[in-house]
């Protein structure tokens, strides 16, 4: 039986642009004729939205829009606006041409998913020249790829995951991107915007590649319909392992103000703070802890556990967590353990 197209997507991280992302990365961007590159271009939002920029600005053609993509869009059309498409995996995708502008919402797909082959075929390609570990999301294959595409002063929008600012093999493509680009904005966009996922996302401005200066600014927002708002970031805090993000201002300088003013505590001071485990199957070793009670576990096999920061909050606002335990194995697990791991292989779980 053939999967979905929306399930085939999701497996492949593939998640289509809302218009009202493409139209907000796109009025940012596209200021002056230039040609356009979307190298995966989905849908066709980003060059939907890039077509309708250029009619609205009056300059026809304007040098061009192409997209490439391993499937075609099912529409590519705007009045006066021809659009050019190359069904190609990017990463086989050699134009004969520079781009003045490219536009990306590229797949969210994790390292551990990529493969193994494919992994190591994109990182000694791409990763080894911006000095990249081999565990790196597709995004940043899809990022390094494209700028080779750009002439000096070129410029780029790009849709990608929170994880360009939190996760640490992203701190060294914040530090290549500061010393190549004038100019960096970054807008954080709270809230969920993208079907059959939850996945939090941000918007990505370089502008002026090659070109000498180092402007470096984040941005938050709610809604897609307000006046943004930047503040700038030293170049030092935008290169450390994750960027401190908050509406507010410097992260640091918040927490030292409610340090040295209204006592708080850092939670290192009160708990244990550690990495956590992969599963592979929270739904079935994360539980409950009146379930895992229930299930006559024995204490010594459940640790409290949490699995989203989001979380704390309520340990915030309200003084306590939901309970959750992980089912961990001990040297002499009681037979209830047994009897739970062979109801999850009957399940399919291996």
């Amino acid at each position: 039986m053939s999967s979905s197209p929306s399930y085939r997507a999701r497996k492949n991280g593939i998640y289509y642009t809302p218009p009202p992302l493409a139209e907000l990365l796109v009025k940012r961007l596209i200021r002056a004729p230039g040609s356009v590159l979307d190298p995966a271009c989905g849908n066709g939002a980003l060059l939907l939205a890039a077509a309708r920029r250029h009619s609205q600005l009056g300059r026809g053609q304007a040098g061009g829009i192409w997209g490439c993509d391993k499937f075609k869009p099912k529409t590519l059309s705007v009045e006066g606006q021809k659009i050019k498409f190359t069904k190609q995996d990017f990463f086989d995708y050699v134009p004969q041409r520079e781009f003045d502008v490219i536009l990306m919402n590229p797949p969210y797909l994790s390292a551990e998913r990529m493969g193994k082959t494919r992994r190591e075929r994109l990182h000694k390609r791409y990763g080894r020249n911006w000095g990249l570990s081999l565990h790196v999301d597709i995004w940043a294959y899809f990022l390094a790829k494209s700028i080779a595409h750009l002439p000096k002063g070129g410029s780029v929008g790009a849709i990608l995951p929170w994880s360009f600012l939190q996760a640490d093999f992203a701190a060294r493509v914040r530090e290549w991107l500061a010393a190549h680009f004038r100019t960096i904005e970054t807008l954080v966009v709270n809230g969920v915007h993208f079907q059959h996922t939850t996945k939090r996302v941000l918007l990505l401005w370089l502008s002026g590649y090659e070109e000498r200066g180092s402007s470096i600014r984040l941005g938050f927002t709610d809604t897609l319909d307000t006046r943004l708002k930047f503040r700038n970031v030293p170049q030092e805090k935008w290169c450390e392992q994750s960027v401190p993000l908050s509406a507010s201002g410097d992260v640091d300088d918040i927490l030292s103000e409610y340090g040295n003013a209204h006592s708080f505590l850092q939670l290192g001071e009160v708990a244990r703070v550690s990495i956590g485990v992969v599963t592979g199957a929270d739904r079935f070793f994360v539980m409950p802890a009146q379930v895992a009670k229930a299930s006559g576990f024995h204490h010594t096999n459940l640790v409290p556990i949490l699995t989203s920061g989001r979380e704390l909050q309520n340990l915030i606002l309200r003084g306590k967590v939901t309970a959750k335990c992980l089912l961990t194995l001990s040297a002499k697990p009681p037979e209830s353990y047994f009897r739970y791991l062979r109801k999850g292989k009957r399940n399919g779980l291996h």
